[in-house]
């Protein structure tokens, strides 16, 4: 030290008797996930008293968005995978505290959007709901159909203002039964009530929009099936659909957030025996037809092909026209015989990967090329996945 004297921000005040669990409370606690949170109000009296006010809620919200895991869920059935076991987690997976039986539809920030599963009228019913608390909130009805599997987006940014950690549900549903139409209707928790917008999108043709949709300034993301992106502005009420790029392979990639930029990920394995199968039109089962179509006399076995190293391809696209910024290769110490058990799941963070392959999770970091192991067994081939931010926000 050269004998100067630390000066605190303005904005922070500096009591003379002020400990160090003092700077803790006040500055550390809310940059930490609901787990732990929840653990150290055992710490005293105070920390209990100032972790369960609803203030340090709201900026915990603010401060703490990272990714905390993801829920995975097969027809009626969830539970939760956790990144880091130890600061991460929910008192249950199962959402049983809802009044009914749910399938999780999007997430942001902390909330999970349910609809009902079961019988005609439980169908109709969303829920918003913070699984760390417990706390939920019914969505009412719209006076319109919104269709036996609705097109949801929760969009919820936190900010210092919005106190009353409000938040919106965005539906795009077709409204004719013609050539599609889609029409956007967006309930509002402040007004707590539905509004169909204006904008109606014509441009699509048949592709379906891809789960997992974002929400990013103002703005309601879906994927397609034949790889274009759709953006509606809830703003200005306008909407549009755009290619993602030629090199899209489609149904292969996610929509997702990198460095707080909207982004497309895809990847995919080569060179292998996998794509040489592939190529001439064989599965790893022995089947002649591949999955471009191609049917060739030459049978490729998997078992026939020994010490051959697959390379894991991750392609990101982003930008205004959202073409290809960045390609990385991963070796992979694994021989993969199906290239429809090999799928990207997340984007946790720009060098961090979630990967479904072989029905096993694994983690990714992309710098020290390696795959991690997070999850073994329960995961079919129709399992969907949710991300999940930890966090402590409280519901209006």
């Amino acid at each position: 030290m050269d004998g100067t004297a630390y000066v605190f921000r303005p904005n922070i005040t500096v009591r003379k008797d002020m400990e160090i669990k003092d700077v803790a409370k006040d500055y550390i606690l809310p940059f930490l996930p609901a787990k732990s949170l929840v653990r150290f109000r055992a710490v005293s009296k105070d920390w209990d008293s100032w972790i369960s006010h609803p203030f340090l809620a709201h900026m915990q919200t603010l401060c703490f968005q990272d990714m905390s895991g993801f829920f995975c869920q097969d027809g009626f059935n969830q539970f939760f995978v956790s990144l880091d076991h130890d600061a991460y987690g929910i008192p249950e997976s199962s959402l049983s505290f809802l009044p009914w039986t749910v399938k999780i539809k999007s997430s942001c920030n902390g909330l999970l959007l349910c609809q009902g599963v079961g019988d005609t009228d439980s169908v109709n019913e969303y829920y918003v709901c913070n699984p760390a608390t417990r706390a939920f909130h019914v969505v009412p009805r719209s006076t319109y159909y919104h269709g036996p599997e609705p097109n949801l987006i929760l969009a919820f940014e936190p900010s210092l203002l919005n106190i009353g950690e409000d938040f919106k549900v965005i539906c795009a549903f077709d409204i004719y039964n013609g050539p599609p139409m889609l029409c956007f209707d967006i309930y509002s928790s402040e007004t707590r009530s539905w509004t169909c917008c204006n904008a109606v999108c014509s441009e699509l043709g048949a592709p379906y929009l891809k789960d997992n949709g974002i929400y990013k300034n103002g703005v309601a993301y879906w994927a397609t099936s034949t790889g274009e992106l759709l953006a509606f502005d809830t703003v200005n009420d306008i909407c549009g659909v755009q290619p993602i790029c030629s090199d899209v392979k489609d149904g292969w990639g996610i929509l997702t957030l990198i460095d707080e930029e909207l982004s497309y990920v895809q990847s995919y394995i080569e060179p292998s025996y996998l794509q040489t199968s592939m190529r001439i039109g064989n599965f790893c089962d022995g089947s002649e037809t591949g999955m471009f179509g191609g049917v060739t006399d030459t049978n490729i076995f998997c078992d026939e092909i020994e010490d051959v190293k697959n390379k894991c391809i991750i392609e990101i696209f982003g930008g205004v026209n959202m073409c290809l910024k960045r390609r990385d290769v991963v070796g992979l110490d694994m021989n993969i015989c199906n290239a429809w058990s090999f799928k990207v799941l997340f984007a946790v963070k720009r060098n961090h990967f979630i990967f479904n392959i072989d029905d096993i999770l694994y983690s990714c970091d992309v710098k020290e090329e390696k795959f991690e192991v997070i999850r073994r067994g329960r995961i079919k081939p129709s399992t969907t996945y949710v991300p999940y931010v930890n966090s402590l926000v409280s519901l209006p």
